[in-house]
């Protein structure tokens, strides 16, 4: 845009005006931007409009003042009027009010007392604006506030106005009722930044109607509700100040803007006093935060902050302070909370540690696995849980092994065992071998001693058995091979119950029968002699099998024997995750014992008892399992029992400080005695588990201790 208005280079245009537009022009003569205001050339230039305006810029050039604008100069130029002001960097109010910019409440009261103090300054010069509205105040990058257009400003002389009686200058929304009657003094400039602070502090008008005619109305007759009941975070103060700028009767407002602005200065230190409360407290609450923060990694280990505690600014708006405080108060209350949780997981932490140092660590896992779930950020707990779970699976790594190993060893038979005694023999010197046989023969007496004389015949008895039948097998094999003409027909029955009733009889059997069997074979000399060996039959199928069958079928296999351990070893995993070796151990170590013995059995190829050994374990480590879960289910059940026992004991002890530093035990007895009862009272509750007892005699305590202390400080 190349124009030149005067000496004034235009460069481009900024707004418009009342009367005409506004320019951002150069002044070549002292190289400086500034504000060029001139009348549109639509306007007719009469007389009267020259007059009018060149009268603007002379009231204007009479003021000095930070919150008005400053006027450099006036001129005509190719017949067009002008005004040459200040360039200022910033919004017209009317453009912030209408973008909804949230401006903090200390910002919006210093806008209003800027206005107060501009045109305070204006009246005391003789000058009344008339037309103060959110389009003619600037506000500046800085804050600082600027009063523009004094183009319909009055001047308070002698002079012959040139307004007409009943001519309405300025808009609507914001004039006095009185400027309609055509009525203007510094008293409707008060109503004027009355209705203009309104809008500001509501971001609605005071009066806003659909057309000039309701408008008027409600000027008249109408009262605007309280700018605090719009906004409820305006102080009451300042909206009684605003309602009365705004009254309809010009006597009932502020005297001048000077008293309006003393008041709205008391409200300002009243915002920076509350201010600096709401400061300390949140400065309090910072304080508290980091002591629970303390506390909680006391508990559990390293916090980890999420967010950085927020900042709170020595300059800070009253919101914003207040936002803080809420915020801090909010973490505090929720730190509050998870020391609340740590120390209600403290007694499973405990547990879970002593089970780790004795390596129980299956039930230590399942102790911290329930810590975790509960506070995942318990990083103690977490940490512990990694080692149980290390060791955990150690052990079974190990166990594993074990039962590997033991599987693929086999029981050495008795060739293996005579050629591993010959070998030895043939390595070892006689006198050493002499000396090692006759202390296993001493020592292998003096068993047959401690196991007594009641076992030893069974023992002979089954010793003549086993030479009775091998000498008689040749004599049963020669039977056999005689076809039986006289026994009665035989029922088969099944093979296991020929087993049983075989091992059953099998005893019975006289080790006389060897010596009568042998009395009847033929002499050895005559065995020398061969024979002819009379033609057979081939032998009949006997009922009965020999020993060797009979106690294959008795025992039990291998593979059943590691199958019962393997369900027994289940069944002990199982119950050290519930910590059964703490809430069951009376069944848990029996188990073990089983468990142990049942091994034994198993090395020594015992299958029988080690099955059954094993069957017992597996049965008492189920059994301590449940037992452990009803016990743990039964302390979960008292955990927040007895924290609030912890709470109302560690007050009691609070109060019991506060009463004997009031010297209430020597200056009130009675109170003082009264509440050491009820104390010891509550430790005995406590002592027998009867936490809900324990926590209301606890209170009690707490609450005659601060009767004493109370008493001690009135007596001193």
């Amino acid at each position: 845009m190349a124009e030149q208005i005067g000496k004034y280079r235009v460069i481009d245009r900024i707004g418009r005006g009342g009367m005409g537009m506004i320019y951002k022009a150069h002044d070549p003569l002292l190289d400086r931007l500034v504000a060029l205001k001139v009348i549109s050339p639509e306007v007719e230039v009469t007389d009267e409009l020259r007059a009018r305006f060149f009268r603007e810029a002379q009231a204007c050039a009479k003021l000095s003042h930070p919150n008005i604008v400053t006027v450099y100069d006036m001129g005509e130029a190719e017949g067009r009027l002008f005004i040459v002001m200040e360039l200022l960097d910033g919004q017209e109010l009317r453009t912030v009010i209408a973008q909804g910019k949230a401006l903090p409440l200390e910002d919006k009261l210093s806008i209003i007392v800027q206005m107060c103090t501009g045109l305070h300054y204006a009246h005391q010069k003789g000058i009344i604006h008339r037309d103060i509205k959110p389009g003619n105040i600037m506000l500046l990058r800085d804050g600082q506030v600027k009063i523009l257009d004094f183009g319909i400003a009055q001047i308070q002389t002698n002079t012959v106005g040139l307004t007409r009686t009943g001519l309405i200058m300025g808009t609507l929304k914001y004039i006095a009722p009185e400027q309609v009657r055509g009525i203007a003094n510094h008293r409707s400039d008060i109503f004027s930044v009355g209705s203009v602070s309104y809008e500001l502090l509501s971001s609605r008008a005071a009066f806003a109607g659909a057309d000039p005619m309701q408008i008027l109305e409600q000027l008249q007759k109408a009262d605007p509700p309280r700018v605090d009941v719009v906004d409820p975070t305006i102080p009451a103060g300042l909206a009684a100040i605003v309602e009365r700028a705004m009254h309809k009767d010009p006597a009932k407002r502020f005297s001048d803007l000077a008293a309006m602005r003393a008041d709205l200065l008391q409200v300002q230190r009243g915002l920076a006093e509350e201010a600096e409360r709401v400061r300390e407290r949140a400065r309090g609450h910072r304080d508290r935060l980091r002591a629970l923060e303390a506390d909680l990694a006391e508990r559990i280990g390293a916090v980890r902050q999420e967010e950085p505690l927020p900042a709170i600014d020595a300059d800070g708006h009253l919101d914003a302070l207040q936002a803080v405080e809420h915020e801090l108060a909010a973490r505090v209350e929720g730190l509050r909370a998870e020391v609340a949780r740590a120390d209600r997981l403290a007694p499973a932490l405990a547990r879970g540690g002593k089970l780790l140092a004795a390596q129980r660590f299956e039930a230590a896992a399942a102790q911290f696995e329930a810590i975790v779930t509960d506070m995942p950020a318990h990083t103690r707990a977490r940490d512990e849980l990694a080692r149980a779970r290390a060791g955990a699976e150690g052990q079974r790594a190990r166990s594993d092994a074990e039962t590997i190993v033991r599987a693929a060893r086999p029981t050495p038979t008795s060739r293996e065992w005579s050629a591993a005694i010959a070998t030895l023999a043939g390595k070892v010197s006689w006198p050493v071998w002499g000396a090692a046989l006759g202390g296993l023969v001493a020592v292998t007496v003096g068993v047959l001693w401690w196991v007594g004389p009641a076992s030893r015949p069974a023992q002979d008895s089954h010793a003549g058995q086993q030479v009775g039948e091998r000498r008689e097998r040749p004599v049963l094999a020669a039977r056999d091979d005689t076809p039986r003409t006289d026994a009665a027909p035989v029922t088969p029955r099944p093979q296991a119950a020929r087993a049983d009733t075989a091992i059953r009889e099998e005893p019975s059997r006289p080790p006389a029968t060897a010596a009568t069997t042998e009395d009847k074979a033929p002499p050895r000399q005559a065995a020398t002699s061969p024979q002819p060996r009379p033609s057979v039959a081939p032998p009949a199928k006997r009922e009965v099998p020999d020993a060797r069958e009979r106690v294959a079928v008795a025992q039990p296999r291998r593979p059943d024997v590691e199958q019962a351990r393997a369900r027994m070893m289940t069944a002990r995993r199982d119950a050290e995750r519930v910590a059964a070796t703490f809430y069951a151990p009376k069944l848990f170590a029996s188990a073990q014992d089983k468990e142990q013995e049942g091994t034994l059995a198993l090395g020594k190829s015992d299958l029988g008892a080690a099955l059954r050994l094993l069957g017992e374990a597996q049965s008492e480590y189920q059994a301590a399992a449940v037992e452990a879960k009803r016990e743990t289910e039964k302390e979960w059940q008292l955990a927040p029992l007895k924290a609030s026992v912890e709470q109302a004991r560690a007050r009691t002890k609070a109060r019991r400080d506060e009463a004997l530093a009031a010297e209430g035990d020597r200056l009130a007895k009675d109170l003082f005695a009264a509440a050491q009862a009820k104390h010891v009272e509550a430790d005995g509750l406590a002592t027998r588990q009867n936490f809900a007892a324990a926590a209301r005699t606890y209170e009690e305590a707490a609450e005659q201790y601060a009767q004493a202390a109370a008493a001690g400080r009135s007596a001193r």
